[in-house]
């Protein structure tokens, strides 16, 4: 008989979850309804990567694979972006591009836990600065539904984790935060322009 905790089986469901937001989210670049701002992506891809390696010598147990898993996805995302990227790219944006890409060394170099939590935050935070920007001016440029299912595996992926902690609760909670301005973002520009 199967001896699957309830932790198991969260895993399990973000996991399915996690396939058709990639696969919808994939799909609306190609046909060019989702445009990727470039840099987001690039910022997202280095520090899921990191995020997950740091998950994993943490015990962030499902919470790591739910990284993993992101982290191939924003390859995907950004190797798309060198086709179907949003043009709205503005000084603004390089400036936090360099920015955000300055801090990554001190996040790693950095010992201490909270240091670096908050380095990857702000990082971050930077990083969905742009991705506010270009969808309040083009609020159809991103796939509203692939948005929800995003936020709500990391609804669940919080249920899933093997510790809770400051640590391991921050950085997806950031994200529900984060997740949840966009999508409002995208609902009220929505509501308005029509």
């Amino acid at each position: 008989m199967l001896d699957i905790s309830y932790k198991e089986i969260l895993w399990i469901v973000t996991i399915l979850i996690v396939i058709p937001q990639v696969y919808l989210y994939i799909k609306s670049i190609l046909i060019w309804e989702t445009k990727p701002h470039i840099y987001t992506k690039i910022i997202w891809f280095i520090l899921t990567g990191i995020g997950f390696i740091v998950s994993l010598q943490k015990w962030g147990g499902p919470w790591s694979w739910v990284l993993w898993v992101t982290c191939l996805v924003q390859l995907i995302t950004l190797l798309l972006s060198f086709k179907y990227w949003s043009k709205d790219i503005t000084r603004f944006d390089t400036i936090l591009l360099i920015l955000a890409l300055l801090c990554i060394p001190l996040y790693l170099w950095v010992e201490n836990k909270i240091y670096s939590l908050i380095f990857v935050l702000f990082i971050d935070f930077l990083w969905y600065i742009p991705t506010f920007r270009k969808t309040y001016n083009d609020p159809w440029s991103e796939n509203l539904f692939v948005w929800n299912l995003s936020n709500s595996k990391y609804i669940i992926s919080i249920f899933a984790l093997i510790e809770y902690s400051f640590y391991t609760l921050a950085y997806p909670v950031f994200l529900i935060i984060a997740n949840g301005i966009l999508i409002w973002i995208m609902v009220m520009r929505r509501n308005n322009s029509v």
